[in-house]
């Protein structure tokens, strides 16, 4: 990548999309992410990956700001919207907006480097595996936020930027 023009780190991302699109595997996401923060993807790009969604069941890929809105099978809009300054800090929030209470499953990668990180719903603390995602599936409600903490000290170097 050290030696890619902007061209082709581009095709590189895009080609990486497809393949994260077609298998879902946690690995692709966390090369997207990679290639977003290394290189100059375009930020539209980057933001139809930060969350995907199939049926009622959402994946959080990219740690990047951004929101995924859509009408719930069951009726009403959901809101869920990622806040954060990651990679500066390893402080992550997912917030929840919707008129009633809604069943999804939502699905967080945690990086293969990422030993040790947590993730918290309403003090209920849960732990994954580094290289996958970790599960949550209940009913959300309106004002509910999903706490996900990675250790500031194992955040690799090339995920750190230097603004």
């Amino acid at each position: 990548i050290e030696t890619a023009d902007l061209s082709d780190l581009q095709n590189w991302f895009e080609m990486t999309g497809l393949l994260f699109e077609l298998t879902g595997e946690a690995s692709l996401a966390a090369e997207l992410e990679r290639l977003a923060l290394s290189g100059n993807i375009e930020n539209d790009k980057v933001a139809s990956y930060v969350f995907t969604k199939n049926v009622d069941h959402i994946f959080t890929n990219i740690y990047t700001p951004a929101k995924i809105e859509y009408n719930h099978t069951t009726g009403g809009d959901v809101i869920i919207e990622l806040v954060s300054d990651y990679p500066k800090s390893g402080k992550v929030d997912l917030n929840f907006t919707m008129t009633d209470r809604r069943y999804i499953e939502l699905n967080i990668r945690i990086p293969d480097w990422a030993e040790g990180t947590t993730v918290t719903v309403k003090r209920v603390k849960y732990f994954a595996p580094p290289g996958g995602y970790c599960k949550i599936a209940k009913k959300w409600k309106d004002g509910d936020i999903v706490e996900i903490q990675f250790q500031n000290d194992r955040i690799p170097d090339f995920l750190k930027t230097d603004s």
